[in-house]
């Protein structure tokens, strides 16, 4: 008797500018993968907003060779509703205290990485097993767990406070709103992964050791999630398949030959907020 490899979904959960593109590029050098971006934004790609226009490799949702075959179907994966990427106050004390989300999936994921699959199998003739989606949000995750049949695992991935919010400071955004962004997401993720996934199906990893050791924690990662990066040699592997992503940042589309720690906050933010900040640190798992 055969087994059927089993199919699963590696979810990338954290808050913005953390390092999930990183992770995801280099997660995606295993053959039995294809990364997708942050797919929680497949509404506005089929759109075409200007924020999520184009794959990685410059095509539209029209004609882009994976989501070009889904782009005229999109009653099979989106929701009726417009899509919510929030949580309210409500939803926030139900999964708090361990309960279901209650509120409809924005989108039909089962349909949606089923065909991921299928497509990208195809296209590269080889055999696709796990999709690996960096939505990052504790609602879509919740939406995920809650409707699909695959594994789903989950790398919770964090970054020091002042480096993501001198990240978003450069974009506009205040310090401190972006320090209340990061510990909703960084207190609200961990709830969520003690009540709903198994230990067996969850793991840690901090963004800046991660950088300093990469062998030691994708080894961890193969361990946990059951997928074969190359752990010594995952440079040269990079960008071997086509990459179907969509959002995320530069990161997506920048050679890679080394990893370097991003320490810029130490040089930009302002040495208030960084004191300030830095007690919030202690919550990082």
């Amino acid at each position: 008797m055969i087994d059927t490899p089993r199919k699963k979904v590696l979810y990338i959960l954290g808050t913005g500018h953390s390092g999930s593109t990183l992770l995801e590029r280099i997660l995606a050098t295993d053959a039995s993968t294809v990364s997708v971006g942050g797919v929680r934004y497949l509404d506005k790609y089929f759109r075409g907003e200007s924020v999520v226009a184009t794959d990685d490799t410059g095509h539209a949702a029209a004609t882009s060779p994976l989501w070009g075959r889904m782009y005229d179907t999109p009653d099979r994966y989106l929701a009726a509703a417009t899509a919510t990427h929030t949580l309210n106050t409500g939803q926030k004390l139900r999964l708090f205290f361990g309960r279901p989300l209650g509120a409809p999936a924005n989108f039909n994921y089962q349909y949606l990485y089923d065909d991921v699959r299928q497509i990208a199998s195809e296209l590269e003739s080889r055999e696709i097993t796990t999709v690996i989606d960096s939505s990052k949000t504790v609602r879509s995750l919740a939406e995920i767990v809650s409707t699909v049949a695959d594994e789903v695992y989950v790398l919770h991935l964090t970054r020091d406070v002042r480096g993501v919010a001198n990240s978003n400071r450069r974009q506009g955004m205040r310090v401190l709103t972006a320090a209340r962004y990061w510990l909703s997401d960084l207190v609200y993720g961990r709830v969520f992964l003690w009540w709903h996934v198994p230990r067996s199906h969850r793991m840690t990893v901090r963004y800046e050791a991660f950088v300093q050791e990469p062998e030691h924690w994708l080894t961890r990662i193969n361990n946990v999630c059951g997928i074969a990066v190359d752990t010594t040699d995952f440079f040269s592997q990079l960008d071997r398949f086509p990459s179907y992503r969509f959002a995320g940042n530069q990161m997506r589309l920048r050679p890679i030959t080394q990893l370097s720690l991003d320490e810029a906050w130490r040089r930009e933010l302002p040495l208030w907020y960084r004191w300030m900040l830095a007690p919030l640190n202690l919550l990082r798992p």
